[in-house]
């Protein structure tokens, strides 16, 4: 497989992450973190080559760390600066 196509094989995931954390005005903490575990599960499923796994692992370790374990990391998307976050913590 060409280096093009590997690597554009793996920024598909990376690029449906980025999707899921774009704020929108009907989006919750709730819904991310339902949507963040589906899109995981996917990866598991579909990214399963050799070549596959330090990515899906790096992938699945910092998503849950960050989002899953922690949902009001969600929040420094949405507000404007870190000092709103940290009044909030």
């Amino acid at each position: 497989m060409p280096v093009y196509d590997a690597v554009a094989r793996l920024r598909k995931p990376l690029e449906h992450i980025a999707d899921l954390l774009e704020p929108d005005t009907d989006k919750t903490s709730e819904t991310v973190r339902w949507e963040m575990t589906a899109l995981l599960e996917w990866m598991k499923l579909t990214y399963t080559k050799a070549d596959d796994v330090l990515m899906v692992d790096n992938v699945l370790r910092t998503v849950h760390k960050r989002f899953l374990e922690r949902p009001v990391y969600l929040l420094r998307r949405i507000l404007p600066s870190a000092d709103e976050l940290d009044a909030l913590i």
